[in-house]
């Protein structure tokens, strides 16, 4: 499994926020400004027929708009349902208020009635795609839902959990998994995410997984190796 890192910052950056690409073929978030580094990691969105959303802040999310655009303007009947896209309740009133306010406001279209929108609200919702069977787990973003999603196949389980605080579902997410790309925002944990403290708790915990922190802070990306955490950046492919 190749892991293309596009983006994995804080808006309170200046680097890429959330995007990473599996294979080339499947994207997991695409926040706002994400589309355009696309090409400088090989990454073909056309190529793209499966992404898979996190959660809808627009750091995750808002980059859709070029995909949105794609498919309602220039893609003609025969590539209707071409793209799936996942991500948890809500995702398809928020793609049609992204569609009819700032990717295409001229056309009258539904964006449910030419790509196939998935809502999921259970860990039990099990997707099989591109020969990966993906699980995805009920996260806690400061109240907001946030799906965390773990990509199975016959080599490795790789997980993004996307934005989210420390409980015992992030726990069962991290077993799940043989590397996780695992929010560690800063050192310490707060309602919306997590710190350097539950990070190295669940390292603790799981000794033989690989635990990759992002949506980290610069502050705190220059404080990780003093707490022995591995960190990411943009450009960065992993094979897993």
């Amino acid at each position: 499994m190749e892991v293309k890192v596009i983006g994995c910052s804080t808006t309170w950056t200046d680097k890429p926020v959330s995007c990473y690409c599996i294979n080339n073929k499947i994207i997991v978030d695409s926040g706002e400004g994400t589309l355009k580094y696309y090409k400088q990691n090989n990454v073909n969105f056309l190529d793209v027929n499966n992404i898979f959303i996190t959660h809808l802040h627009t750091d995750h999310f808002a980059g859709l708009g070029a995909y949105i655009s794609q498919v309602l303007v220039y893609e003609d009947e025969s590539k209707k349902y071409r793209l799936s896209i996942y991500g948890p309740k809500g995702i398809k009133k928020a793609l049609n208020i992204l569609a009819q306010n700032f990717a295409c406001p001229t056309i009258n279209k539904k964006v449910e009635d030419y790509i196939n929108v998935v809502e999921i609200s259970s860990k039990e919702q099990i997707i099989e795609v591109e020969n990966f069977k993906i699980k995805p787990f009920i996260l806690n973003h400061g109240g907001l839902t946030n799906i965390g999603y773990v990509f199975e196949d016959f080599s490795s389980a790789v997980g993004f959990s996307g934005d989210c605080t420390y409980d015992e579902n992030v726990k069962e997410f991290v077993a799940n998994t043989k590397v996780a790309f695992l929010d560690c925002c800063s050192e310490k944990t707060t309602p919306s995410h997590m710190g350097a403290d539950k990070f190295k708790y669940l390292q603790q915990c799981f000794p033989n997984k690989r635990l990759i922190a992002t949506h980290s802070t610069d502050e705190f990306i220059l404080k990780a190796k003093e707490y022995d955490i591995e960190t990411t950046y943009s450009g960065k492919k992993y094979n897993f």
